[in-house]
């Protein structure tokens, strides 16, 4: 159903953003320590 469809859609964006944020945490991280 299209409902099913939209919330697998929102909940796989936000993993997707969390990702991110997780990933440039960590890429900060390693920026600051290598420098």
């Amino acid at each position: 159903s299209p409902v099913i469809r939209n919330f697998q859609t929102s909940a796989i964006s936000r993993d997707i953003d969390s990702a991110a944020k997780f990933i440039g945490a960590g890429a900060a991280t390693v920026g600051v320590a290598g420098s």
